[in-house]
C-alpha cells in the first residue's frame, strides 16, 4: 500500500464521532462563508 504522508491518530471511541463530525461541519460551514480557504482545515497539535 502506498505511503500518503499521513499519520492517523486515535481519538477516542466511536461515541466521540459525533464531536469529530462537527469540527467537520465547522470547516463546511467557514469555506461556505468564505471565511476560509475550500482547501483550509485543522490540525491537532500536543
Amino acid at each position: 500500500m502506498p505511503r500518503l504522508g499521513l499519520r492517523g491518530i486515535d481519538a477516542g471511541s466511536i461515541a466521540r464521532a459525533h464531536e469529530l463530525e462537527a469540527i467537520g461541519f465547522l470547516q463546511l460551514t467557514l469555506a461556505v462563508g468564505e471565511q476560509i480557504a475550500w482547501t483550509g482545515g485543522f490540525a491537532v497539535a500536543a
